[in-house]
Parts: C-alpha cells; structure tokens; sequence
C-alpha cells in the first residue's frame, strides 16, 4: 500500500471529530509523508440571468444585425447551426437570438414558438417577449402566413421580415391576429 494512503485510511477508521481530524491532518503533514493533492475548487457557476436580463440580452445580439441580413424563408442559420450571422427567416432569427443569449429552448418555427413557449397576457407584456402573427387567428406554423420578432416595446418588433428589408426594427403586420409568449 502506498504511503501517502496511510492518513486517508486512518481517517476513514476513525470516528468524524473535527478537531481530531485536523490533529491528524497536521501530524500527517509534519511527518514528512506526502500529502494528497489538493484538487483546485471549482469555480462557481455564473448564475442563470433572470428572464429579463436574458430577453434583453438576446434583444441586443439581434441589433447587432439590423440592416445586414437578407431574409431567406427556410433559412439555415438558427436553425440547422448557430455558429453563423446569415441566412435566416423570422423564426429562425428569434430562435438564433434567444440561444445566443442562453436560452435553453430550440424552436426554429414560427408553429413551435407559438404553441410551446407560455403564453403572455397582452396586458403583462413585456420588452423581449416574442410576438407571433399569422393571417389567419390560431394558425401560427403556416409557412407563408405566419411570422414572428421580439417585441420591443412602442408598438415596434425586432423581426427578420422581408427579403426587401431582411433584419430590422418596424411595427408588427397591420391587422394579422398575434399572440405573444415569453421565450425568457
């Protein structure tokens, strides 16, 4: 048996008394014997933004793009990868944001976003919340009559709307029914 297991071995023997184990601890040390290594601590864990830090955060890395991104209904980026700043539709752009922000969630369609995320009462809506349109009331997955940003505040959305306008700020389609649902 190796030497520097002796002190472990009689510490696990004997019964859990602090101070005799600090006694021994010092003794052991002293002896000339080899101490264990100690193992560095762990850093402790950056705590989880709360919803409006996230939302915000996610909010600022998507304005970090307005006016550069063309928009590309079925676009990879936020969807297939995240590791890309191009090639994306509202969905896609809402998902890639939220995750880059540290959301937890991955839900690149405009469907999943609506029926997956809770529900927000207009009334409770706040700046970062995610509003979902579509033409027609309830149906949010359709591909071309659904869309989808991060609500702003001042009747205004963070949206990649439009292959003209790709990633900007403007308000929400006129007259298409919405519901809004809290990704953070």
């Amino acid at each position: 048996m190796p030497n520097d297991r002796i002190g472990l071995l009689v510490l696990r023997d004997a019964p859990i008394n602090s101070a005799d184990i600090l006694a021994r601890i010092e003794a052991l040390i002293g002896s000339g014997l080899p101490v264990p290594p100690q193992a560095e601590p762990e850093p402790l864990p950056v705590p989880a933004p709360t919803s409006p830090e996230l939302a915000e955060r996610a909010i600022q890395i998507g304005l970090q793009l307005n006016g550069l991104q063309p928009y590309h209904l079925g676009g990879r980026c936020g969807r297939m990868t995240f590791d890309c700043r191009a090639d994306f539709d509202c969905s896609s752009f809402v998902n890639w944001c939220f995750h880059h922000a540290g959301a937890t969630w991955n839900l690149p369609q405009t469907g999943l976003l609506a029926n997956r995320l809770p529900r927000v009462a207009r009334d409770s809506v706040r700046r970062g919340d995610i509003m979902v349109m579509a033409v027609h009331q309830g149906d949010w997955g359709s591909v071309e009559g659904a869309h989808t940003g991060i609500w702003l505040g001042d009747g205004n959305l963070l949206q990649c709307g439009s292959q003209k306008n790709g990633i900007g700020v403007w308000p929400p389609v006129p007259g298409w029914p919405f519901v809004f649902v809290r990704g953070a």
